[in-house]
């Protein structure tokens, strides 16, 4: 029965994440993943704000902390006509008929906010927030609203290549603590993520402007 649970949980989450790989965002224009993102929180009927330089803000539930997870909504490839997301093995790839060709998923950082918005549904209490323009140096977390950030008790970033990288170190800002990786230790090992350095993104900009909550990085 357990796997039968996981195996329909899977599935169900697969629609998810090719409804969000199926849209495309860069720096230049990033409006269908903007657009995507608020009308899921008007049918979820979710509280979300956005700042003046265009983040959006997302706080579900009530209760004194939250768990907080950010990505980013720019990706670094080309938005192309006839675009449709593909599945052959397993594996989820792009493919532009108007090119004739195989092109980028967008996977950096739509795999991340594919992760935000599941969290969204699954959890009872979460934030959660999407920056625009982290690919051009994280100018949207660079304008960030810190205020939203007082009641969180971790932020996590998943945005990072493979599936075993957890970042404690970005570009020589520390993220986290030695006691917080020794209190998420068993989860670490079970999904044998390995603490390692990464360089710029979203929470080493937010660990920069005062952040004082442990944060990581997340291969995703």
């Amino acid at each position: 029965m357990k796997e039968n649970k996981e195996l329909e949980f899977i599935a169900i989450n697969k629609n998810l994440l090719i409804e969000v790989l199926s849209l495309q965002s860069n720096n230049k224009d990033d409006t269908q993943t903007i657009k995507f993102i608020e009308e899921f929180c008007k049918t979820k009927k979710l509280k979300y704000e956005k700042d003046t330089y265009g983040n959006i803000y997302v706080t579900k539930g009530k209760t004194s902390l939250y768990p907080c997870c950010v990505s980013h909504v720019d990706g670094v490839h080309k938005i192309h006509k006839d675009y449709k997301i593909f599945e052959e093995d397993g594996q989820l790839f792009a493919y532009s008929s108007s090119n004739m060709s195989q092109v980028g998923t967008q996977g950096d950082d739509l795999c991340g906010v594919y992760i935000c918005l599941q969290l969204l549904i699954d959890q009872p209490n979460m934030k959660v927030v999407f920056f625009k323009d982290e690919e051009v140096g994280t100018l949207g977390s660079k304008e960030a609203n810190m205020a939203f950030f007082k009641d969180c008790t971790v932020v996590l970033q998943p945005d990072r290549k493979g599936n075993s990288d957890l970042i404690i170190d970005a570009a020589g800002i520390e993220l986290c603590s030695s006691e917080y990786l020794d209190h998420i230790s068993a989860i670490t090992k079970e999904y044998m993520y390995k603490p390692t350095q990464g360089s710029l993104t979203d929470v080493r900009t937010l660990k920069m402007k005062g952040l004082d909550v442990c944060s990581n990085n997340i291969s995703c």
